[in-house]
């Protein structure tokens, strides 16, 4: 094993931890500043009102009359100009600890800027290290091979959830689409009832205009029920198993959305809402699912970084 190799990996995490700290430390002073910006504000504001206050008392306006008569006008005065005074010290303590606060998050934003770079750096140097730990034929390769694969074939599946999910995201706006086509229809057949009092009629061109929506829709179902095929259930978790339940629904939705599904459902109020209910009902199972794949990988992936710094 390369000495090299090690010393530069101790390094880069050195700056690594670096740099993250100096992100965190950048967001906690960056709120200070907000706070304190907030605070000079708010007293900037009582400032001007002090001022305001005081040229009121010294002024012949109506409120110096009033304190004048009534004998308050010396004491009103001498309390303005004190709070006048202290919000000014108070202003000024702002402007300071404002001033600190910028260099420090300057200084802070720098450090962090780096942080993407040392870290590449540092991903880069472990798989170096684990390329060459992979060569070797003892205890630690098979263990790190394991999980290097394991890796791999989570990230796959991640893909694929990604995939599922992105698909149902598109079938739920082609049914909403499609939803506003059946209204449509349902509202022209309305019309046509009443203007004409044929119980029967349908316009046929709106069923025409509504029809490649169904198609979409249907075949946007089609290519999430194949991304669902692709997953590997095998573990067979609680979500595993969620998913193996729920994804059979896809099917009969398929074959319910015939060339003539809209002119059977024109009087059905809740039909595409009932399947839009069906397609969420499976892609919550797929979101548990990659959010359960996601911190499984999160461990494995920490298991791989410690046995190849350690190794």
């Amino acid at each position: 094993m390369s000495a090299n190799i090690d010393e530069q990996l101790i390094g880069a995490k050195k700056r690594d931890e670096q740099q993250r700290s100096a992100q965190r430390k950048s967001v906690q002073t960056e709120d200070e500043l907000k706070q304190q910006t907030y605070k000079m504000h708010y007293t900037e504001l009582a400032i001007q009102q002090l001022d305001a206050e005081i040229k009121a008392l010294n002024s012949l306006s109506v409120t110096s009359l009033i304190c004048t008569l009534t004998g308050t006008k010396s004491e009103k005065l001498e309390q303005a100009v004190e709070h006048l005074q202290l919000a000014r010290q108070e202003f000024n303590e702002h402007a300071r600890t404002i001033v600190k606060l910028q260099s420090r998050f300057e200084q802070l934003s720098q450090l962090a800027d780096q942080a993407a770079d040392t870290r590449n750096q540092y991903d880069q140097l472990l798989l170096e290290k684990q390329q060459e730990l992979l060569e070797r034929t003892d205890e630690t390769a098979t263990r790190l091979k394991t999980i290097v694969d394991t890796l791999d074939h989570a990230g796959h599946q991640l893909r694929i959830l990604d995939r599922c999910l992105e698909t149902g995201e598109d079938v739920l706006n082609r049914l909403s689409s499609l939803n506003r086509a059946v209204s449509r229809a349902r509202k022209k057949k309305l019309n046509v009832r009443s203007t004409m009092g044929l119980g029967l009629v349908y316009n046929v061109a709106q069923q025409k205009a509504a029809n490649p929506l169904v198609v979409r829709a249907r075949e946007g179902i089609e290519e999430l029920r194949q991304h669902i095929i692709e997953l590997d259930l095998s573990a067979n978790s609680p979500n595993d198993q969620e998913v193996a339940e729920k994804a059979p629904i896809l099917e009969p939705l398929i074959i319910e959305l015939h060339d003539h599904w809209i002119h059977t459902v024109v009087d059905d109020h809740s039909a595409t809402h009932t399947i839009e209910n069906e397609i969420r009902t499976v892609l919550n199972a797929l979101d548990d699912k990659r959010d359960e794949l996601r911190e499984q990988a999160a461990t494995i992936e920490k298991q791989r970084r410690q046995l190849v710094e350690s190794a």
